[in-house]
């Protein structure tokens, strides 16, 4: 597979120095020809209309289908993951990314809105009045903290508009280095305004929660808890399947509903119930964005970091899932051996009654007992916390259980969870660029498959375990999508099409592009990144050189085959010389006879 990619798909013209150096990536085996394709994915999916908007160089049916899928099946392969690394991948996805990077942003920034309400609205209400000032009644430092929060998602957007102008002229620039006609600028700067009405309505939100404040807060959230509500009925819609069998959904879900609670249940009589609630709901959306966040194809190095983490909470909870029985089990003797049974007379191996109560109430439960054993497990060992009576004749036994505990559970359990985490880390950083070309890859080909409805039942394939794959994926949208009327309206309102590589901008599904050319714009667009374009040319390179030994290799071996030849020539002529006399001696014999 790598030679393929070598040999097939990585081509390249002029020397690697040269101004006019052109370097092609081939992308044919990502996208295979239509009429190969299933007749039910080909009949539904095709718009003999919009044949018509294709030069006719290039005419052909055009299918709205997913493009990464088959990276993320790449992927899922460990021998063949090493692969995502290889220049003609890399560059794929960086094109990838400039498509559907408006998505995956405006969600971002849609999530991080809803949590600064949340958290806002949830503090105004159960926060306290000591946060509160006495003038206006409402915490001020929030509407500071909104108003930079505000600026940083202006400061977001104005970045995403300059990176969308870079885009069309990167677009334009390519078109024209693969020999294709350039689209009207003007057209396209007209499309760009027009696809970023969303971005439009955020700044209205932002603007009338800064003018009205606190007010508006159950409001805002109503709004964006019934935005986020149908965010996920669309993609339970798309796979329902792969919807609940996601730990991610399942959290969001448990958001709506507690922060519905919060927001519908009345106050009275259920206060401390909601403030419980959303000190809940404030974690797990906090966790949720910090998640969202990290998986940002674009911070590389953060996506490490939160692959390490819930790898390493997958190992806890598995092995904790056995060995949890170990720390009940010292729980339970903990509290035969130290409750204080208010029924009965008190044991001589229990404290006196001068022992503070504070330190004996922990004992007294099973349940309160097995807490205090998992905090010690932990390392909250407060020697003087356990009430063993010293006056006790059962004082030693009381210890030696209580050192077994500190031998084998703080000092045994804790160090081989220890091992376990720096063993999934260590292996995580050895392999961190794959890890961040697989959280890019699974992001985009969810994001595709999502705006496309799926049509290949990918969605179906998470999780990958084999007792599941027989359970079907539930879509309603592929469904709907097989009506042209309700497929091209959703298309238009989301702009899915705009996500696909092969469908406009490469219709000959190859990038040719000239890295050593000088761009004379005023912008500063970069066409592929640095690093992509580099490991092409360490390959290129490795190509003519090994062509280079090719050709030196078979010079030697042809100087040696004349060599042998001029050899084999003298021997000839000895030869016919010898021969030669000895017919001559025998015609010599024969005239004697």
């Amino acid at each position: 597979m790598e030679s393929f990619l070598d040999e097939f798909c990585l081509q390249s013209k002029n020397d690697v120095n040269h101004e006019e150096f052109e370097v092609t990536f081939k992308y044919n085996f990502l996208a295979p020809p239509v009429e190969i394709l299933p007749s039910e994915v080909q009949g539904p999916y095709t718009d003999e209309e919009e044949t018509e908007k294709i030069s006719e160089k290039h005419a052909r049916k055009k299918f709205a289908l997913p493009e990464t899928e088959s990276l993320w099946y790449m992927g899922q392969s460990k021998e063949h993951r090493y692969l995502l690394k290889h220049p003609v991948i890399t560059s794929f996805l960086w094109c990838k990314w400039t498509r559907i990077r408006r998505y995956v942003n405006r969600n971002m920034r849609f999530f991080m809105f809803f949590v600064m309400i949340l958290t806002w609205f949830i503090f105004e209400n159960f926060g306290g009045q000591k946060l509160k000032s006495r003038e206006t009644g409402t915490i001020r430092e929030f509407y500071g903290l909104f108003v930079l929060f505000s600026i940083a998602m202006l400061c977001f957007i104005m970045r995403d508009w300059i990176t969308d102008i870079k885009d069309i002229v990167r677009q334009e620039q390519i078109m024209a280095d693969s020999g294709h006609d350039r689209s009207p600028s003007a057209t396209s700067y007209v499309k760009l305004i027009l696809s970023n009405w969303i971005e439009g309505v955020f700044i209205v939100a932002l603007t009338l929660v800064l003018w009205m404040g606190s007010s508006v807060l159950p409001y805002a959230l109503m709004i964006l808890l019934a935005v986020l509500a149908g965010r996920e009925l669309f993609q339970m819609a798309v796979s329902l399947r792969r919807y609940f069998l996601t730990v991610e959904n399942w959290i969001e879900l448990s958001m709506i509903v507690l922060i519905s609670v919060i927001l519908f249940l009345p106050d009275e009589g259920n206060r401390d119930l909601k403030r419980h609630l959303a000190g809940i709901s404030l974690f797990l959306s906090w966790a949720e964005l910090i998640t969202f966040v990290a998986k940002h194809p674009r911070l590389t190095r953060y996506n490490v970091y939160v692959t390490m983490f819930y790898k390493v909470f997958t190992s806890f909870v598995s092995f904790l899932l056995w060995y949890v029985f170990f720390i009940v089990a010292f729980g339970m003797g903990f509290y035969i051996m130290l409750h204080k049974d208010e029924a009965q007379e008190v044991p001589s191996t229990i404290v006196s009654e001068d022992e503070e109560e504070g330190l004996q109430e922990f004992f007294n439960d099973p349940f309160l007992t097995f807490v205090k054993t998992c905090t010690m497990f932990v390392g909250e060992l407060e020697f003087s916390d356990i009430p063993i009576d010293l006056k006790s004749p059962l004082m030693p036994l009381s210890y030696a259980y209580f050192l077994a505990f500190v031998f084998l559970i703080v000092v045994v359990l804790m160090n081989l969870l220890n091992g376990l985490a720096v063993s999934d880390t260590g292996i995580i950083q050895e392999k961190a660029e794959i890890v961040a070309y697989l959280s890019r890859v699974e992001i985009i080909s969810y994001a595709e498959s999502l705006l496309l409805g799926d049509p290949f039942d990918f969605l179906s394939n998470v999780p990958t375990l084999k007792w599941m794959m027989n359970i079907p994926s539930f879509s309603c949208c592929r469904h709907i999508y097989r009506n042209k009327v309700a497929r091209r309206l959703f298309q238009r309102v989301t702009g899915a099409q705009g996500i696909l590589l092969f469908y406009n901008f490469l219709p000959d599904k190859h990038l040719t592009i000239k890295p050593n050319s000088k761009s004379y714009n005023c912008i500063k667009v970069e066409k592929v990144g640095d690093e992509i374009i580099d490991a092409a040319k360490s390959i290129i390179l490795r190509k003519q050189k090994k062509d280079d030994g090719g050709d030196q290799e078979m010079e030697e071996r042809n100087k040696e085959i004349d060599q042998k030849l001029e050899e084999a020539a003298v021997s000839n002529k000895i030869l016919v010389k010898k021969v030669s006399d000895l017919e001559k001696k025998i015609d010599l014999l024969l005239n004697k006879f």
